[in-house]
């Protein structure tokens, strides 16, 4: 399989520092062993479609990536584990796979997301008063997690890939907003020290422009 990508594009003036569609959006092109296929063109419809971009545009198959997801589409496509630290989500659909292939790989994902998700759960756990200080997911408890384990498994095993699919992409957005919640559990906490180191940062100036302000000159007498 091939994959044509880029890390960024880039503005008519060279740049590639902000959040604008010309810097953020780039093109994905994947094709060959294990990439789904809707239509094969012959050398000349695919000249004909190439004289107007937007009629070539609009008639092939295209789907949203987010850069992140490549990781876990290469994996898969190579046979390999996902990345344990990856948060991409397998982009599926664009398999050429056998149903029992693509539940296979999506319950693949889903324990590598798992990992992630129990590895910053037992770390807020360790934190010290924990029991003050840690909230935990509300949307996912460990009863959820043994099911979302036991019914993938299980419809693998007697061959329900369609339901094995649903069943784990349910759980796979389950855990990622775990993961998420996680990630961003400190924010409140930075954003009120941040402030707070503002403030002081602040009054500390004040107090050193005024202390100038006010001192007195102090004149010596000429003997």
């Amino acid at each position: 399989a091939f994959i044509f990508t880029a890390d960024h594009g880039m503005t008519n003036w060279g740049s590639h520092g902000t959040g604008m569609d010309d810097e953020t959006l780039t093109p994905f092109v994947a094709w060959g062993a294990g990439i789904k296929s809707l239509k094969h063109y012959t050398d000349v419809e695919m000249t004909e479609l190439m004289q107007d971009f937007d009629e070539f545009a609009g008639s092939i198959y295209k789907i949203d990536v987010r850069q992140a997801d490549i990781a876990p589409l290469i994996s898969i496509l190579l046979g390999n584990n996902i990345p344990t630290n990856s948060v991409g989500m397998l982009p599926f659909t664009i398999l050429d796979m056998h149903a029992k292939h693509v539940s296979q790989a999506l319950e693949i994902q889903f324990n590598q997301l798992l990992a992630q998700y129990t590895k910053l759960l037992v770390d807020h756990e360790d934190f010290h008063l924990a029991a003050i200080f840690h909230q935990e997911f509300p949307n996912l408890p460990r009863k959820k997690i043994i099911e979302c384990e036991a019914i993938i498994k299980h419809q693998i095993k007697f061959g329900h890939y369609n339901e094995s699919i649903s069943t784990s992409m349910g759980c796979i957005h389950k855990v990622y907003e775990g993961i998420t919640y996680y990630q961003r559990y400190q924010k409140n906490i930075l954003k009120l020290l941040i402030s707070l180191t503002l403030v002081f940062s602040i009054l500390a100036d004040f107090m050193l422009v005024w202390s100038f302000v006010g001192a007195k000159p102090k004149y010596e007498a000429i003997k």
